[in-house]
């Protein structure tokens, strides 16, 4: 039996980066899991890109999470990681 893997994506809604899980997957239900204050007009440009095209997407909850705790401190700030 073939289980299926619901992946967590940040992703911009409202103009703030939002953990979702099972975005874009026709067979998970979508839920936002955790709201931020982190906006995306304040990230570096390419991770700005990357919310907002929801190409931030995470297998395990615990990776989304860090990768959420990334982006508060690179909010206004330069030479964070592009991904």
């Amino acid at each position: 039996m073939r289980q299926r893997v619901c992946r967590y994506a940040l992703l911009a809604e409202d103009g703030k980066v939002v953990l979702v899980r099972g975005a874009g997957q026709s067979d998970c239900r979508q839920e936002r899991i955790q709201n931020s204050d982190i906006a995306v007009a304040d990230l570096p440009a390419a991770q700005a890109d990357a919310v907002r095209q929801g190409s931030l997407v995470f297998v395990g909850r615990a990776d989304a999470e860090r990768k959420l705790a990334e982006l508060g401190t690179c909010a206004g700030a330069s030479g964070c990681p592009a991904s």
